[in-house]
């Protein structure tokens, strides 16, 4: 019976967001010819015809993202559905997976209660994700095996890790940070030497994919102006005020978070600032108002955050201390 709940809440959330909220946006009739345009570009490593640069199709680095459209092209060819149903079903198999490690993870040292607490959380931002793009079907695939790798990490795990890593950065290189995750976990517990060692295996499975990426599409990648990225950021903020989405989904978990750090373990905290070090990055090198780029880092501030919910509610968010009725 509890499986049965959670496969049901697992498919609503997931049924909701790509079958509704993102077939009215990304998957709209509207978008369909430069989505399936873009899925071509990104296959090939050509920009499509009359385009002069990737950063003019707003596609800056997708064209490293090849992962995903290599898959929904094997399933179009395989069945015969179209492009955007293939893309469809991989964003939705991804969703109900990311919601599912994203609960082991919070179980991990927080009582369940807690657990899907932090899993509720992240199904009410997640239709944020919908917006702002046309083609992004990588995200949901790559949350999840961000939240995978994190978890394997934190396990010390080392070698199935480093398979998850290596796959993670060939969906989204963005995972390549991951290994900095292992070593703020570790770096009190490991003398330096012995750190190294552990995590060198992880820093090749992020740093090889990565390179070979940029050496089979060099163009892909464009310098980025940090200084017109932090203008064109200040003016999203200035454009939406109390509705600007990294505002809705981190406000909560950063302050709770900090509230918490203190009682929480170290695995939490190590988390905690391992996703304020990734938030800052993007923030300073993409469109930060686009916060599907940021659920990678807003799973990892939910420990520290369920922890800090706990002191406000007198409960100090650990395992081993039940809920109260």
């Amino acid at each position: 019976m509890r499986l049965a709940i959670a496969v049901a809440m697992l498919w609503a959330v997931a049924a909701i967001n790509v079958f509704w909220v993102e077939a009215a946006t990304i998957y709209s009739p509207d978008n369909a010819g430069r989505r399936e345009v873009l899925h071509h570009a990104v296959l090939s490593g050509e920009l499509p015809a009359g385009a002069a640069s990737w950063d003019e199709l707003g596609a800056n680095t997708v064209g490293l993202r090849l992962a995903v459209p290599w898959l929904a092209e094997r399933i179009h060819v395989a069945t015969g559905v179209s492009l955007g149903a293939a893309y469809q079903l991989i964003e939705f198999v991804a969703t109900m997976g990311t919601l599912a490690l994203l609960f082991l993870l919070l179980a991990r040292e927080l009582p369940k209660e807690h657990a899907i607490l932090g899993c509720l959380y992240l199904a009410a931002v997640l239709p944020l994700s919908a917006f702002l793009h046309y083609f992004q079907p990588w995200d949901k695939p790559a949350l999840a095996f961000w939240i995978a790798g994190a978890m394997l990490i934190l396990a010390d795990a080392v070698v199935p890790a480093t398979v998850v890593v290596a796959i993670a950065v060939l969906v989204k290189f963005d995972a390549v940070v991951l290994p900095v995750l292992y070593v703020l976990a570790n770096m009190r517990r490991l003398k330096p030497r012995a750190l190294a060692l552990r995590s060198l295996p992880l820093w090749v499975a992020s740093i090889v994919p990565f390179a070979v990426l940029q050496g089979l599409r060099p163009a892909a990648s464009e310098p980025r102006d940090l200084v017109a990225q932090a203008i064109d950021n200040i003016a999203a903020f200035r454009d939406t005020w109390f509705a600007y989405p990294p505002m809705i989904g981190f406000l909560l978990p950063v302050t709770l978070g900090a509230l918490g750090f203190s009682r929480a373990s170290r695995e939490q905290r190590s988390m905690y600032v391992f996703a304020l070090g990734v938030l800052g990055i993007l923030a300073a090198t993409t469109n930060f108002v686009e916060i599907r780029a940021e659920f990678a880092p807003l799973t990892l501030m939910l420990p520290c955050a369920l922890v800090g919910l706990g002191r406000i509610l007198h409960d100090d968010g650990r395992a081993e201390r039940p809920m109260t009725p």
